[in-house]
């Protein structure tokens, strides 16, 4: 398993550590996701994981979606954990968002797989579209 760490900003003492999990309506990997997430978190020495669970829905607002509540309660230095980097969003812009809110806000971003040149690539192709 490799991690990729984005993190603008390193911190001694992390106030709180997030694992984010959107999900399908059926999720059949669910423990899986957790256990990864669990040891990554251990990997990185973080005491205290907290899971955050939400079944998506690409009709529902941004606003609305759990991640934004999850952005507004950590705080520099802390965590947020996805076991990909597509999970930050229902869109590569949405996902983007949340890197660029997470830098802004020195929070730390971890995943457990790591991000392509090819997601990159198609966001950067994407942002044409808001044109």
């Amino acid at each position: 398993m490799t991690a990729i760490t984005y993190s603008p900003l390193k911190s001694q003492k992390p106030n709180t550590a997030i694992a984010y999990l959107p999900l399908k309506s059926q999720e059949p990997n669910l423990d899986k996701k957790k256990f990864y997430l669990k040891e990554l978190a251990n990997q990185k020495n973080l005491e205290k994981l907290e899971f955050v669970e939400e079944v998506i829905s690409k009709n529902l607002a941004w606003e609305q979606k759990k991640i934004c509540h999850v952005l507004r309660e950590l705080q520099s230095g802390d965590y947020l954990l996805v076991t990909k980097f597509s999970d930050l969003g229902w869109t590569y812009s949405e996902a983007f968002k949340v890197l660029l809110i997470a830098s802004v806000r020195e929070i730390n971003i971890l995943t457990v797989k790591g991000i392509s040149g090819q997601k990159i690539v198609k966001f950067i192709f994407s942002l044409g579209n808001l044109y």
